[in-house]
């Protein structure tokens, strides 16, 4: 018989035992879109990043490149903004926008030379989202035109609270302002108001635009506060704060001449009246009628303690300029009159009558005293002074203010045996004196801030 041949055994083995055996096989890592060296060298952007890229992020990034063709921009976010999440919505929030825009943005951050820390371009590594969206508001509104302001940092983290955290202050300052009654009415979305907000303010000033010295209306982070600071005296009860708000002032439409002057004065008013950290303790009235008078005063005072006026004034811009005053046809000489009739003001001396004129535009206080003096002294002789009629009436008025003549003439200072006539060519003959020297405390009222 053939011998029995047995089948071949495979011996066992524990696994346990012999770590080299695995009946189950080691399933491979599962997907994940955390940034790897191996899909950033896929990525075809951004391959010199040293943070790697997700693999979303990368979409973004690479979606803006085809879209804008400008690799220098999307690499500079690439190379700047590190945290791989702000950095995808940052593109994300690009590729929203048309590719003309995107295209604009990109150039915007790329220019041939930065121009320093003030710059879009020199802040891309605190970019976000919501700064993106700020910039396009900015654009928006302006357009072409807006090239300073759009790469003006300052500006858009300003437009950045204005979209976010302070919206709803914009849109109670258009409240106030429609519930004025006076000028236009102005409705649409939150970012429609906002645009006409940018839009009628696209002339201020800005840390890149370099404006001149001085140039009229501050910056947006200036008017911003000068807004809220009048939005917060309005809710507090002083309602006629509206008039410093309104389409003819504040918001008025015009970029042109008279916008300028507009905004230009009332931003110089606020921010006086802020700086001041006056409140409704302190105000009783803003732009109002003067008593007996057509002519306005700007801030009447609590406690009937008097008046400020506020004066923006340029030196070249008709009678509405320094010159004007000493002209003899001072187109706000009726006013002046008006204020020193009224009884509030008892004092030359800035107690209870204030003259602020914009530091800005006339810097030397002199100059302006100087120009009052040459409204009211005639001095063709200089060894006998006498008024032009306007020095008279300036007279005659503090003469008829029975508070503002006791200041000016104590009647203590002159002889008692003189009739009334007699006291008073005597207080004439010291007005004279009194005007001539613009060192006299007679103008103390004015004022440069």
């Amino acid at each position: 018989m053939d011998a029995q041949v047995k089948p071949k055994q495979t011996p066992k083995t524990d696994p346990d035992k012999d770590p080299g055996q695995h009946p189950i096989p080691v399933p491979f890592p599962l997907p994940t879109d955390e940034p790897t060296k191996e899909k950033q060298d896929k990525c075809q952007v951004c391959t010199n990043r040293k943070v790697p890229l997700s693999e979303a992020t990368c979409k973004q990034l690479q979606t803006l490149l085809t879209k804008t063709q400008h690799r220098a921009g999307v690499e500079k976010l690439c190379q700047k903004i590190e945290d791989d999440t702000m950095l995808q919505l940052v593109a994300q929030k690009l590729n929203e926008y048309p590719a003309e825009v995107a295209t604009i943005f990109l150039t915007d951050i790329t220019p041939v030379a930065c121009g320093g820390k003030n710059y879009l371009c020199e802040n891309v590594d605190l970019l976000n989202a919501n700064l993106v969206q700020a910039w396009k508001a900015e654009y928006d509104a302006l357009k072409p035109a807006g090239e300073k302001p759009r790469n003006d940092f300052e500006t858009l983290q300003v437009i950045l609270k204005m979209q976010t955290t302070e919206q709803t202050q914009v849109e109670h300052l258009f409240e106030i302002v429609n519930a004025s009654g006076t000028g236009e009415t102005i409705t649409g979305t939150p970012q429609e108001k906002l645009q006409v907000f940018l839009k009628r303010y696209s002339i201020a000033d800005c840390q890149t635009c370099g404006n001149g010295a001085t140039y009229g209306i501050p910056t947006l982070a200036i008017v911003w506060l000068n807004a809220q600071y009048m939005i917060g005296l309005y809710d507090a009860g002083l309602t006629d704060a509206y008039n410093l708000l309104s389409t003819n002032t504040f918001l008025h439409p015009s970029t042109g001449n008279w916008g300028f002057v507009a905004k230009s004065g009332v931003n110089h008013m606020i921010s006086d009246i802020r700086t001041r950290s006056l409140t409704l303790a302190d105000i009783e009235h803003l732009d109002q009628g003067l008593s007996g008078s057509t002519k306005r005063y700007d801030l009447k005072r609590q406690g009937n303690k008097g008046y400020i006026e506020y004066k923006s004034y340029t030196e070249n811009y008709g009678l509405n300029d320094l010159t004007g005053i000493g002209s003899g046809s001072w187109k706000d000489f009726d006013q002046f009159i008006a204020y020193l009739s009224q009884p509030e003001v008892v004092d030359m001396q800035g107690g209870s009558l204030e003259y602020v004129f914009d530091k800005k535009k006339i810097p030397n206080v002199n100059d302006i005293k100087s120009q009052f003096r040459t409204m009211m002294v005639d001095d063709s002789n200089p060894n006998n002074l006498q008024l032009k009629p306007q020095g008279v009436t300036v007279f005659n008025t503090i003469w008829g203010n029975n508070g503002l003549r006791a200041s000016l003439f104590p009647r203590t200072d002159y002889d008692p045996n003189y009739s009334e006539i007699q006291y008073k060519d005597a207080a004439l003959l010291d007005f004279i004196e009194i005007v001539s020297d613009v060192n006299n405390n007679f103008y103390k009222f004015i004022n440069v801030k």
